[in-house]
């Protein structure tokens, strides 16, 4: 459960901070997958998914992108041998494509693995800036060479310790709360004469749970944030 957890979260975070596989706006399907996946809806998020791939057979590059989302909605529900095979799917689609940045290792170890078993290259590394957009500045004097001593400690700044705290605190908050929503949907669920609501019930429940387990690891995320902030401004 534990690690189900942390793969959430780390995919979350670098769909949400780095960007997903590009998406067109003419991709309405696949942009609703990637938003039930930031909502913990993996499920709902696949069944969107194989709708998607059937509005877009023959279209190589949307396909891929597809097989990729779906790989890491797999992944996100720490299934490796689905995550793996649509990984390679996508991959024998575009043998270009490419994660989003700052994957978890495990998953991106996962994708290098399918990628050397279809013996393709690694991609060339990005491009960097366009020489022609790059602003010509004029050479400045070298600094004077520094006094002799210890140099200064670096600080992270008051509003840096503040920022993670408070960062810190509003996570545990909102995880709390949700922790305290999905104990009285699971309660509400037992308590329930029809199974049909009964099964809604302990589904919201169950989607609630994770959100404050990923809430609760982003809260211990940015307390370590704040201790070394703190730590380097005193």
């Amino acid at each position: 459960m534990l690690r189900q957890v942390a793969l959430t979260f780390q995919i979350l975070v670098a769909i949400a901070l780095c960007g997903a596989p590009a998406v067109s706006e003419e991709d309405p399907l696949l942009s609703q997958a990637l938003s039930q996946l930031r909502s913990f809806q993996e499920r709902q998020a696949l069944e969107t998914l194989k709708a998607a791939q059937a509005a877009h057979v023959g279209e190589p590059a949307v396909l891929a992108r597809i097989k990729l989302v779906t790989g890491l909605a797999h992944a996100q529900l720490s299934e490796e041998a689905a995550a793996a095979d649509n990984f390679r799917q996508a991959l024998v689609l575009d043998p270009a494509i490419r994660l989003p940045p700052n994957v978890s290792p495990l998953i991106a170890g996962w994708f290098e693995g399918v990628r050397e078993d279809l013996h393709l290259p690694a991609p060339p590394a990005l491009a960097g800036p366009d020489p022609k957009t790059v602003l010509a500045v004029a050479p400045q004097p070298a600094p004077p060479p520094a006094a002799l001593g210890s140099p200064p400690r670096a600080k992270a700044g008051r509003w840096v310790v503040v920022g993670f705290g408070v960062a810190a605190g509003l996570a545990a908050g909102a995880g709390a709360l949700c922790g305290a929503q999905a104990k009285a949907l699971s309660q509400q669920a037992r308590a329930d004469r029809w199974i049909d609501e009964a099964t809604v019930h302990q589904a919201q429940a169950t989607s609630t749970a994770r959100a404050a387990n990923g809430l609760y690891i982003a809260s211990a995320a940015l307390g370590v944030g704040f201790g070394v902030a703190l730590a380097m401004e005193f």
